[in-house]
């Protein structure tokens, strides 16, 4: 398996993986977020093919799709989602944000907490996109 990752604290889980091959991004260090963001980041994503893309998010909804308040984070968003087969939306229900990065029916799955409204999960699986709730 190998697994590519702007994030520092996977980074530092998969160091202690020997099994694992992993790469970092590099780029313009977001030190609140401890990962690498921007156009260095999402230009060293765009050069891969990528089977699975798992992407969180500062805020996602129904209309509007994903959201982020950092640009630098939407090239990165951007950049995984393009290099990628499939694409995996890992979020709760404590998310919003400014800078929309794409709409939800670019997502195959979405693995969310159980606090998100049933209305809302009854127009997910509307869209076709598979839902799986974790219990919180």
């Amino acid at each position: 398996m190998t697994i590519v990752t702007n994030d520092f604290t996977i980074g530092d889980y998969l160091m202690e993986r020997q099994h694992i091959t992993f790469f970092h991004t590099g780029g313009q260090v977001d030190r609140r977020n401890r990962s690498c963001i921007g156009n260095s980041a999402a230009a060293f994503i765009r050069g891969l093919n990528l089977d699975i893309a798992f992407i969180s998010t500062s805020s996602w909804d129904i209309e509007h799709g994903l959201s982020t308040p950092d640009e630098g984070k939407a090239l990165v968003k951007q950049a995984a989602l393009a290099s990628s087969r499939r694409s995996v939306l890992v979020s709760d229900s404590s998310k919003y944000g400014m800078f929309n990065i794409c709409p939800l029916q670019v997502f195959d799955d979405i693995i969310h907490d159980d606090l998100l409204p049933e209305e809302i999960q009854e127009k997910i699986k509307q869209l076709a996109i598979n839902l799986h709730v974790v219990k919180s």
